[in-house]
């Protein structure tokens, strides 16, 4: 995935721009049921998209969060928040195609493919 930063600096341009886009969509996160360290970096949700679950799904560590567990209602929900996610993150002329890219890994309901 091509990202308009490439890095994961933690410089303060990048955490501010991170932590904006949480607070912008913070209740569609809650409502979806995704986990605070989900949503601790960027980083940690390039992770989730990557695999489908959260790190701590990885270490059999609590809170777990598994996209292909929830029920439909909130993988569309996610959908919506992918979207978002993409239209902050990625420049406009690769919008479409990581779009694409991350439909081939969820349905368009938001689920796992």
């Amino acid at each position: 995935m091509q990202h308009k930063q490439t890095s994961f600096r933690r410089d303060g341009q990048q955490t501010h721009e991170w932590c904006q886009w949480v607070i912008a969509n913070r209740s569609l996160i809650t409502e979806i049921g995704i986990p605070a360290d989900v949503v601790a970096s960027r980083q940690e949700f390039e992770y989730l998209l990557q695999h489908g679950y959260n790190r701590a799904g990885w270490w059999n560590e609590q809170p777990w969060f598994e996209i292909a567990s929830a029920r439909s209602q909130k993988q569309a929900q996610f959908w919506v928040l992918l979207q978002s996610y993409v239209t902050e993150f990625y420049a406009a002329a690769d919008r479409e195609r990581e779009l694409q890219i991350l439909a081939h890994s969820f349905r368009s309901d938001g689920g796992p493919a």
